[in-house]
């Protein structure tokens, strides 16, 4: 069953209703046309260059971690396959600026005060790499038919999701959000561009994936941010 999330899109209810913690059921902007907030030009082409440069400069680290459903960070290549990439202070101090010119924006937007985020995370796909169904803040709990029984908060620091593109030169890489549809059925997907923002509610109403790249190699940044 869909219902109406935003002006222009829906949510499924089937894996969601009555099974996400009322701690972190929020639905975002019900106002726009979107739930969540695009922005266009967060960082400028040469911009987003440089901070590849810079990135592609040392090679990645360890695998990525991620949320386990027993709560514990570990590395689960069924699920996910990407690089954890590093970032100089002063790529970082590019990104950090650009966030703060955007921080009341993504306030007024959400309806909600940005208080302590995360270290970025730097995330690198090459061909092949892919990133199941999730939620940010939360981990699924399925019965023994593989079916959502419940999601459980293991991250209640994570209220706000901000994901920038750093590069769109790749085939593939899609970012989907598993459960929200537009009024046609089709489900909610965004194709990277250069220097594109999308900020979301990092709860399961929200659960995305990243769909396998077929060519080149993806970069992207993600923060998460406490918010009231």
């Amino acid at each position: 069953m869909l219902k109406q999330i935003s002006n222009l899109l829906f949510y499924e209810t089937k894996e969601l209703e009555n099974k996400v913690p009322k701690a972190c059921e929020y639905f975002g902007n019900a106002f726009s046309d979107l739930p969540f907030l695009l922005i266009d030009d967060f960082l400028s082409v040469d911009q987003c260059k440089a901070i590849i440069a810079d990135v592609l400069s040392a090679p990645p680290k360890e695998a990525a971690m991620v949320i386990s459903p027993s709560a514990a960070s570990r590395v689960d290549t069924a699920h996910r396959s990407t690089d954890w990439r590093t970032i100089s202070a002063a790529s970082l101090e590019i990104y950090d600026q650009a966030l703060t010119r955007q921080k009341t924006a993504l306030e007024r937007f959400f309806g909600k005060a940005l208080l302590e985020a995360s270290r970025p995370q730097i995330l690198g796909y090459k061909i092949g790499d892919f990133y199941d169904s999730h939620a940010d803040n939360c981990s699924k709990t399925l019965d023994e038919n593989g079916e959502i029984v419940a999601w459980k908060l293991v991250k209640p620091n994570r209220v706000i999701t901000t994901l920038l593109f750093l590069n769109d030169d790749f085939d593939g890489g899609e970012l989907v959000f598993d459960y929200i549809f537009d009024e046609a059925g089709a489900i909610c997907r965004l194709k990277p561009k250069v220097g594109l923002a999308v900020a979301f509610p990092s709860n399961p109403i929200f659960a995305h994936s990243v769909k396998p790249v077929l060519k080149g190699y993806r970069l992207t940044i993600a923060q998460w941010h406490n918010a009231l």
